[in-house]
């Protein structure tokens, strides 16, 4: 938002995140992640000096989401009817929510959409479906129909991607960029992902779920997919958190295949059978 407005971060679009804040007196939209936002109400239940409260891609749920909503609700009961507050998602169902939520505003947003066809492709026996990823990949590199666009690989974790990356140079050599996209990667690594090639080569880009949502990826038309991704879950045997890797739901593998139509007709590849969807 804040490179389209031709700005720094921390002038009119600034962040709060666990470990770094860029906000400013001429700031006048905070991105703020889930946790950040629940510490805030619980620090400031009457959110002074904000206006408004967006829940963006609300579908992919989480502890932290849900929480905020309830203290936000709390919050416009108690304290501050005149905040607004936004739900927004483009795979939830808006009307059954309202319901919940006890509101009949519903605001829908037409967005230009080219049709993607859906392939499920499950591995082959004795194969993961991340160990199906390079052979995968490398065959629609092969096929003549399939030689349009650029490739996002969705996969669950940075390991994944590092072995699935490392794989894939060794296959198709140099004629084939190959990137990958995950959170733990300097900013400029994950903006040379989202940029199309400057050499002009075809690219493969090997993201987690980051690419799911909000941006659009240059050039893409082809989406494969593993259906899977990593969610933080409490180990009370060892009394701390940590990652696993579980089934991603229905309507983030609707936003994933989403990415390959965003600017023409594309593909989605599913490393999984129509039964298991």
């Amino acid at each position: 938002m804040a490179a389209e407005r031709g700005e720094k971060i921390g002038q009119s679009i600034g962040l709060r995140t666990r470990f770094d804040t860029r906000v400013s007196g001429a700031t006048q939209v905070e991105v703020v992640t889930e946790g950040v936002l629940t510490r805030m109400l619980l620090t400031d239940p009457g959110l002074s000096g904000y206006g408004t409260v967006i829940f963006d891609e609300f579908h992919e749920r989480s502890i932290h989401a849900d929480t905020a909503l309830a203290f936000v609700r709390e919050t416009t009961d108690a304290l501050r009817d005149d905040l607004r507050v936004i739900i927004m998602s483009a795979t939830f169902d808006a009307a059954s929510l309202a319901t919940r939520l006890q509101t009949d505003v519903t605001v829908t947003a037409q967005a230009p959409l080219h049709p993607v066809e859906i392939r499920y492709q499950p591995p082959l026996p004795g194969l993961t479906v991340d160990q199906a990823v390079v052979p995968t990949v490398t065959e629609l590199l092969k096929r003549p129909a399939d030689q349009t666009g650029d490739i996002l690989v969705f996969m669950a974790g940075a390991g994944a991607i590092n072995r699935a990356e490392r794989d894939l140079v060794r296959k198709v050599g140099n004629d084939i960029a190959i990137t990958a996209l995950h959170g733990s990667l300097p900013p400029e690594a994950q903006d040379q992902a989202l940029q199309l090639d400057p050499n002009g080569r075809r690219k493969v880009i090997l993201s987690t779920p980051i690419a799911e949502t909000s941006v659009t990826i240059d050039g893409v038309r082809t989406v494969v997919d593993t259906g899977r991704r990593r969610r933080p879950e409490i180990d009370h045997g060892r009394g701390m958190s940590r990652l696993r890797t579980t089934t991603a739901s229905q309507a983030a593998c609707d936003q994933r295949a989403g990415r390959a139509g965003r600017q023409g007709p594309g593909v989605c590849i599913r490393l999984w059978s129509a039964g298991e969807h």
